[in-house]
């Protein structure tokens, strides 16, 4: 494990804590929902999105469109939020 904290978690941490409120996990799970939306919204994935750039309704909310996301929109900001926030 303390190769993976050395070689992973530390930097990510010493560049997080350079950032605003990157020093609390407040801050990075602020850090990780900007940066998640914003490369969800940019990439706009097959798997949440359709292909006019619309997201697509999520199948636990919407479970009679066969067009429905197994994997939702907002899971590309919820993730890194939460890692970013609980994990580092």
């Amino acid at each position: 494990m303390t190769t993976v904290d050395s070689a992973i978690i530390t930097p990510i941490e010493n560049l997080l804590v350079q950032l605003p409120m990157g020093g609390s996990p407040m801050g990075r799970m602020m850090i990780g929902a900007t940066l998640g939306g914003g490369v969800a919204y940019y990439l706009r994935p097959l798997v949440s999105f359709d292909e006019a750039g619309n997201p697509k309704p999520f199948i636990l909310f919407d479970s009679d469109n066969p067009q429905a996301a197994v994997f939702p929109w907002w899971g590309f900001i919820v993730l890194p939020a939460v890692a970013l926030g609980m994990f580092i």
